[in-house]
């Protein structure tokens, strides 16, 4: 049966909750509302990580600077899929803290070697891309770790952007006109730079980039809408 999900943040408790409804509005079941260890909720995304035929719900939370941040993969009853979730965003010490929030949480198949699927979680206002298998536990390479005085402001596409072997992640760094650093940043499924990266953009980055093969080559683009200039950008 299909499932409405929300999240939001509970005014009385200042807590971020997730809610999982029926059809008619109703609670889904016992386990819900799912409060979380976060003051605020991001998107939710669906989707089976360990693809056993039940859906999963993942979030990302978020309780301001400096303060550690969550990604969450829930059951459909409420639980955590396993006792390795949530896992904690945050810098490391060499870094200077700034916990973010994950806009929305993309998956893929990053490591096919791998059980399940793959879910990478750019920490916002931070400068890190963390990608963990279904299981929790960290994708060996990851988390990546983007320029200096780099801000990321929006979520990761992914799909086979440099034509060899498997799945790469694009993301945007630069999430707002006073930061300095802004790039358009590619990374490979080990979690290091593809060649060519980061790319330099001429403004903020605060959308998700797209890809597609435009031309018909069987080579991917990659555009971006590019804030404060008005244009949008394309790269082979």
């Amino acid at each position: 049966d299909p499932r409405i999900v929300i999240a939001y943040e509970e005014d009385a408790t200042g807590q971020a909750i997730v809610h999982l409804l029926a059809p008619d509005g109703r609670s889904a079941g016992p386990g819900w509302p799912r409060y979380l260890e976060d003051e605020y909720p991001f998107y939710a995304t669906i989707a089976d990580i360990d693809q056993d035929g039940e859906a999963e719900v993942l979030v990302g939370g978020y309780s301001g600077l400096n303060v550690p941040a969550h990604v969450y993969a829930l059951r459909a009853d409420g639980a955590d899929a396993n006792g390795n979730w949530p896992q904690t965003i945050y810098e490391p010490d060499d870094i200077p803290p700034a916990g973010g929030a994950t806009p929305f949480i993309s998956v893929a198949d990053l490591d096919p070697l791998y059980p399940g699927l793959e879910l990478v979680a750019p920490g916002r206002w931070k400068r890190l891309v963390y990608a963990f298998h279904c299981d929790g536990t960290t994708v060996p390479g990851w988390p990546y770790v983007g320029p200096d005085s780099a801000l990321i402001g929006n979520s990761a596409a992914i799909g086979n952007i440099d034509g060899v072997g498997g799945l790469d992640v694009a993301v945007g760094n630069g999430l707002a006109d006073w930061v300095a650093a802004r790039h358009l940043l590619l990374i490979g499924a080990d979690g290091s730079d593809l060649g060519g990266s980061p790319i330099d953009v001429g403004g903020f980055v605060q959308t998700i980039e797209t890809l597609a093969d435009l031309e018909g080559d069987g080579t991917i683009e990659i555009l971006l809408p590019v804030g404060g200039t008005g244009m949008l950008e394309c790269w082979e």
